[in-house]
């Protein structure tokens, strides 16, 4: 007994010791100090209030620490599982936030495509349109003033339409002096003066220039 006591005593934890319990009554083989009992406790204490033994105390150290390390993996476990959810959970909300990215490129090309398309289909209505006997333009300028109209460009539509006019008229005055041979040729008196005046009116520009193309043929 006294050998154990002595390596209980040097442990590294700390535990209440009634040192009485571990006394030694007497001589070796006589009878306990202070009239003990034999088992150590006192002659006049509570035998429900006895001390628990040496053996008793490192069980009971034993299961606390038991219990202490099957928390603290608990809680471990509990932390693991916690990070592996957070983790899982952003990976899934990038994959989501790349998804909703690559449906909106495709959603934004689907749409350049869709419009190049009908852009396509209104510039060929739009040409064959103005090519109509309606309006005469030849398939240059027709397509000319559609791509204009077709892409909202004012000037590019103003100029199409001004070459369109222009190239009209000289076709108009080309075939009314085709049919006249008086004025080709000078002749005709009153009428042909009559005649020049006509050509001259039908020849002017805007700003009053007379065309000199087709006074020459008076010459």
């Amino acid at each position: 007994m006294r050998k154990r006591n002595q390596e209980f005593e040097r442990g590294t934890f700390n535990v209440p010791m009634n040192l009485q319990l571990f006394a030694d009554g007497g001589a070796e083989g006589g009878d306990p100090a202070d009239g003990g009992n034999a088992n150590g406790s006192g002659g006049d204490q509570d035998p429900q209030g006895k001390q628990p033994s040496v053996d008793e105390l490192l069980v009971q150290l034993s299961e606390e620490r038991a219990r202490n390390a099957q928390l603290q993996n608990e809680k471990n476990t509990a932390s693991t599982e916690a990070a592996n959810y957070k983790k899982q959970l952003r990976a899934k909300m990038s994959a989501e936030d790349q998804a909703a990215a690559a449906k909106a490129e495709a959603d934004a090309q689907k749409d350049a495509r869709i419009k190049e398309l009908e852009a396509k289909i209104q510039i060929r209505d739009y040409t064959e349109r103005c090519m109509d006997a309606d309006i005469g333009m030849d398939k240059v300028t027709a397509k000319e003033f559609a791509e204009a109209l077709a892409g909202n460009d004012v000037e590019k539509a103003f100029k199409a339409l001004g070459n369109h006019i222009k190239a009209k008229k000289t076709a108009w005055e080309q075939e009314f002096y085709a049919g006249r041979d008086d004025i080709r040729g000078g002749n005709g008196g009153e009428k042909t003066s009559l005649a020049l005046e006509k050509a001259k009116k039908m020849t002017s520009s805007r700003s009053g220039e007379v065309n000199q193309d087709v006074l020459k043929h008076y010459v």
